[in-house]
């Protein structure tokens, strides 16, 4: 929480993996949750406890409408990452929250 509100607000771009995807409301919305890093091909995926893998969970937001998201990621992909950082939602998701601009494969 203190990485978040220190940025706050501050654009970022980073290299990471999808750990997580889940899809909602008939396939509608999406909850992406990813890793800095390369995907090792070894650490389980779809857990999203922060002690569970090398590196900070990053949740990442759609609310934006000029927002250029990848949907058809999978968990274990690498992705390149750019977004806002959101103090408040990382609040309230409890882990490190990206107002994602765009969700790339790489």
């Amino acid at each position: 929480m203190s990485f978040a509100e220190e940025y706050d607000g501050r654009y970022v771009e980073f290299e990471a993996y999808v750990l997580s995807h889940i899809t909602y409301d008939g396939g509608t919305s999406h909850i992406i949750d990813v890793v800095s890093g390369d995907y090792d091909g070894i650490d389980d995926l779809g857990i999203s406890e922060e002690e569970s893998v090398d590196g900070s969970v990053v949740r990442i937001g759609d609310r934006s409408w000029d927002n250029d998201i990848d949907e058809s990621v999978e968990e274990g992909q690498n992705v390149v990452v750019s977004g806002k950082i959101d103090a408040s939602w990382s609040g309230y998701n409890k882990q490190l929250y990206i107002e994602c601009l765009s969700l790339k494969k790489r």
